[in-house]
């Protein structure tokens, strides 16, 4: 199982939404090799959150910033795109080369750089 992990956590939708959608033209290329890409979300809505209604319904959510091609592409990654509330310290320890890779969007606090860089460690996942 090759799995991509978004790191740190998500605070707020449009941060959520925006990282989402380009995720689907970053790896369209490569759809069919991935099994999931993870994003972690601490906002208060989370409970809101259906991962299959934003990706087939994407037209309604896409920023009118974004290609709208998006929206066409995106109902090829149900399935595949998941959001979690919280980072499990656990989440990898039975099965650490299930995680391909770290993509860290945010370098701005180092703590969050310094998990990512351990978990990278543990579980021999590439850091982008």
């Amino acid at each position: 199982m090759a799995e991509i992990l978004y790191f740190p956590k998500f605070s707020d939708r449009p941060s959520l939404f925006n990282h989402l959608y380009r995720s689907i033209l970053y790896f369209l290329p490569a759809v069919n090799k991935i099994d999931r890409i993870i994003f972690y979300y601490s906002g208060d809505d989370f409970p809101l959150l259906d991962c299959s209604q934003l990706l087939n319904s994407a037209k309604s959510y896409l920023s009118r910033d974004f290609d709208s091609a998006i929206a066409n592409y995106a109902p090829e990654f149900d399935g595949k795109i998941e959001i979690r509330r919280t980072v499990e310290s656990h989440e990898y320890a039975e099965e650490p080369e299930s995680l391909k890779g770290i993509l860290v969007w945010n370098t701005s606090d180092d703590m969050s750089v310094q998990s990512a860089k351990s978990l990278a460690e543990k579980t021999g996942a590439e850091l982008v």
